[in-house]
């Protein structure tokens, strides 16, 4: 298991390499509106006016626990596309085994949803009649269950990952045991040279110093 995770992450380099050569006439997104999802619904109500929300910017974090996000721009394609293949690039995250334990979206155009958007589905299509005409392109991103939570280690191997408003596990019959995909990955050179996988649970053990009948307390 190891090895085949350290060749997928050897060739996703390769592939990041030259996918610069698969897209012509790029224009970056550099900012959309965006508002959480309240709603908590399957089939939300889509928004149709923008005023106030706030923007997110190209490499700003969103993150949390089954959390939603509201996500719009109107985008111009140009006329002189027309004939060519019009594709959009979105990516918004990792989505883990099951497709729960990271980001994934879906894509309305006009108000009607249009495609499922995840880490295998990054590219959005979009017809040749929309050349030469405004689409109004709205997401609703779902956080996912674990959130998708990274960090970096400084040269002297210390770090901190912050997880916002965590799911404690609790011990059995006391409440849910929800757990957590961790993944620490060794990197050598900028290649990938060995990596530790496991699931945990989130709990804070204190010990009380009172004594009862039995001694001290260990209490969560």
């Amino acid at each position: 298991m190891k090895d085949m995770f350290l060749t997928d992450r050897k060739l996703d380099r390769r592939i990041t390499e030259v996918k610069k050569y698969r897209y012509r006439n790029i224009r970056n997104l550099e900012e959309f509106a965006v508002q959480e999802d309240l709603q908590g619904v399957v089939n939300p109500q889509v928004p149709t006016e923008f005023d106030n929300w706030d923007t997110i910017h190209t490499g700003d974090c969103w993150s949390g626990r089954d959390r939603y996000l509201w996500m719009h721009k109107d985008i111009e394609i140009p006329a002189q596309w027309k004939g060519q293949r019009v594709v959009g690039i979105f990516d918004f995250g990792n989505t883990g085994a099951g497709n729960n334990s990271g980001f994934e979206a879906m894509c309305y155009i006009d108000g009607k949803p249009y495609q499922g958007v995840d880490v295998n589905h990054k590219e959005v299509f979009f017809p040749e009649e929309f050349c030469g005409k405004t689409v109004n392109l709205t997401f609703r991103l779902w956080s996912g269950l674990e959130g998708g939570f990274e960090t970096w280690l400084s040269p002297d191997g210390t770090g901190t990952l912050r997880i916002p408003d965590p799911q404690l596990w609790w011990v059995n019959g006391l409440g849910d045991q929800p757990l957590y995909q961790i993944r620490a990955v060794l990197y050598r050179n900028g290649e990938p040279e060995d990596c530790w996988e496991r699931r945990i649970g989130l709990r804070k053990m204190t010990v009380r110093r009172e004594k009862d009948q039995w001694g001290g307390k260990l209490c969560p």
